[in-house]
């Protein structure tokens, strides 16, 4: 008797293990390098164009979540800093008005380069924007292909508003995006260490099995308790003497979390026929392979090895 495949559920299961949620890219940045040359009092602005020539443009080229942002402050301050918030807007089918999508609290802005981490989600086009709580900074650039959208006042995420068109500035500013493979908010590089799973930014959970087994005359039952549920696949091989082998297997089922389940390994012909011929004091090898597929971390493998007695009649019983 050949070995028996795994089953669908096994495969599919396995399959997720070792592709796991597709992350296209790596961490990407946009935004742009310039250093702050002014601030106005109550100004949020949009970054509408960029002149490129070295930037890493002005729109989110891929999903992610922002988890970083520097920016370059050239502005002599009245006070030792000021308070930005990184703002995060979205193109809307009138070209100068923008929705505001999301914010960071705002952030301590001192002299030179500044370094933040943050969490915003953002979608590919989306535009990086600054709002600072009593001065926003910005970089006067002179570059006819640099644009920013500029609206008095400040907005709350989800609000809308017509911003007027400067050309010659730039929203000052990089933001890094990363990937969010499993779309839970936290980008996968740095923020979330289980990105297979959007239930968990900690360590991906890893699954504890425990098998017991009891032998039969025609088969042997496995019992299997799980600390997550999962699909549970049960092989086994028989050792016939004489280097030959035979496989088992058991069809694979989802074990639920802490309850057992039993999964019955059936004797082939072949093996039933060999027990029969072997005296009641031998004993052919087993081994049981009982693998739970968490969907998280590699295929958690238990084994066990019973003997299984042999069952020819003696003369005379």
């Amino acid at each position: 008797m050949g070995r028996r495949p795994l089953s669908r559920i096994a495969l599919a299961a396995l399959a997720l293990w070792l592709v796991g949620p597709s992350s296209a890219v790596a961490a990407t940045e946009f935004g742009s390098d310039c250093q702050t040359t002014s601030s106005s009092p109550d100004l949020s602005l949009v970054s509408m164009a960029s002149a490129g020539s070295g930037q890493p443009g002005s729109a989110a080229p891929v999903d992610g979540v922002i988890t970083r942002w520097r920016l370059s402050n050239g502005v002599p301050l009245e006070v030792e800093r000021s308070a930005e918030a990184l703002q995060v807007y979205r193109s809307t089918e009138d070209a100068n008005r923008f929705t505001l999508i999301a914010q960071s609290a705002p952030i301590s802005i001192g002299f030179g380069l500044n370094l933040a981490r943050v969490r915003i989600p953002v979608r590919a086009g989306d535009r990086l924007g600054i709002h600072g709580l009593e001065e926003t900074l910005y970089c006067k650039t002179g570059q006819a292909d640099d644009a920013v959208g500029a609206y008095e006042g400040s907005l709350s995420p989800g609000q809308s508003a017509d911003f007027a068109s400067n050309t010659g500035f730039q929203v000052p500013g990089v933001a890094t995006v990363e990937p969010d493979a499993d779309g839970d908010g936290f980008g996968d590089e740095s923020q979330d260490a289980c990105p297979q799973s959007a239930a968990h930014q900690g360590a991906c959970p890893e699954t504890r099995i425990s098998s017991t087994v009891i032998r039969g005359r025609r088969a042997v039952v496995v019992y299997v308790s799980s600390s997550m549920s999962v699909p549970v696949a049960v092989t086994a091989t028989v050792g016939l003497g004489g280097g030959r082998r035979i496989s088992l297997a058991a069809p694979t089922r989802t074990v639920s979390t802490r309850r057992e389940a039993p999964f019955k390994l059936r004797f082939p012909r072949r093996l039933r026929s060999r027990l029969e011929r072997l005296d009641p004091e031998g004993r052919l090898g087993m081994e049981i392979t009982v693998l739970g597929f968490n969907p998280f971390t590699p295929p958690t493998v238990d084994r066990l090895r019973p003997k299984l007695r042999g069952q020819a009649e003696r003369d005379g019983a």
